[in-house]
């Protein structure tokens, strides 16, 4: 049986590599943090080319943990890119959503 790769791979990639990538721009982010979003990025990337049960919901809250640590670290309540990085991982989230659907 072969697997096939959703039109999502690439411009999906992106977007969680961005959303890996913001919160260890961070100037007082802990190295454990960063890789949080690296482990996230893999098991996105993963999730999306293999079938691999899971990995995708993993992906999109490894995420959403690394920001919240990062703001944690930076004593911010809130941070002003907020409703940009929320919006950002509804999108992965709605992205793969269509994905499921349209695989069975």
């Amino acid at each position: 049986m072969t697997h096939r790769v959703s039109p999502w791979v690439v411009p999906g990639a992106i977007l969680a590599a961005g959303l890996a990538i913001y919160p260890a721009m961070a100037q007082q982010t802990a190295p454990l943090v960063v890789g949080l979003g690296g482990l996230a990025f893999v098991l996105f990337v993963a999730g999306q080319t293999l079938p691999v049960p899971g990995a995708l919901a993993w992906a999109l809250g490894l995420l959403a943990i690394e920001y919240l640590a990062t703001l944690k670290l930076r004593g911010a309540a809130v941070d002003v890119a907020a409703p940009a990085y929320a919006a950002a991982l509804g999108t992965l989230a709605a992205s793969q959503m269509i994905r499921a659907r349209e695989a069975s």
